[in-house]
């Protein structure tokens, strides 16, 4: 696995578990928690992916 990639899957793991944390003791509104933590979570995932599919289509060829 590429160091991009796990160096992305440990940020994102870290963003998901800040949310459930903050959650769990009420630090922020679940609005404020969804912006910040799971939606910053979910972009870094979604970049992931496709440097995964844009990788493994130079493969393939």
């Amino acid at each position: 696995m590429n160091y991009n990639i796990k160096t992305g899957l440990i940020i994102s793991t870290i963003l998901i578990f800040l949310s459930l944390i903050t959650l769990q003791y009420n630090v922020f509104g679940t609005q404020t928690i969804i912006d910040i933590f799971i939606m910053s979570a979910f972009i870094v995932n979604i970049s992931l992916l496709f440097k995964v599919f844009k990788k493994q289509k130079k493969t393939d060829q």
